[in-house]
Formats: structure tokens, sequence, C-alpha cells
């Protein structure tokens, strides 16, 4: 249980991580570009290091909960979710305009499904 608890976590850092990536930082690589430091983490190789970390936490948290509740939603949720974060990478030139929605709306997706797996989880008997 407390391995679901910190993975589900885990994974909701992961996704406001990658929304902060997607949005934040291109804006701030704009504005200050004499920081040579954000460029870095601007290379598209973020997107890849991010979704191969959220993938297992994800897997782990959300089959750990769903065999203590059951709920298919959040299967769901994290499952579309996943798939907007993996969409771009198998689209050869994926244009930004697609790119960072996708990636926005599977991290929202994501964080969310995870955010009711938690909810789920915590409020069964055994939490109590």
């Amino acid at each position: 249980m407390k391995t679901q608890i910190f993975a589900d976590n885990v994974a909701i850092g992961l996704s406001s991580l990658c929304i902060v990536h997607c949005l934040v930082l291109p804006l701030l690589v704009a504005v200050l570009p004499y920081v040579a430091g954000l460029a870095l983490l601007s290379n598209e190789a973020v997107h890849t290091w991010l979704l191969a970390a959220v993938l297992p936490i994800s897997l782990l948290a959300v089959l750990a909960g769903f065999k203590q509740h059951g709920s298919k939603s959040v299967l769901l949720l994290v499952g579309v979710g996943c798939s907007c974060l993996i969409l771009p990478l198998l689209v050869a030139p994926v244009s930004a305009l697609v790119e960072v929605p996708l990636t926005v709306l599977g991290s929202v997706l994501i964080a969310t499904g995870h955010y009711r797996n938690l909810k789920r989880k915590c409020s069964a008997p055994e939490c109590t």
C-alpha cells in the first residue's frame, strides 16, 4: 500500500514536471536566452526521459490501486494520458502545435488518474 501511494505521488509530480517543461520552460528560454542551462532542458530528449520514468511508475501505482478498488475509470484516465504522451514520440515530425497540447492533456489526465487512485485507495477500510 505504501509503495502504491508513493508511486502515485511520484507520478503526479512527474506529470506536473512535464507540464512545466512544456509550458513554462520555452517561455523562460525566450525571455532569458542568456541562461544556457535552461536551453539544455528544452531538449526533446527530456520528453523521452520523463516518459520513461512516468510509465513504469504509473503502471505500478495504477495496477496496485486497481487490485484494491477495481476502478476502471482510473485505468482509463492514466491509460489515455500515457497514450497522449507516447503518441508524439511515435509520429515522426510532430509540430509543437500538436505535441504541447497532447503532452499537457496527457499529463493532466495522468495526474488526475493518480489523484483518484490515491483517493479511492485511502477511502478503503484498511486506510482508516
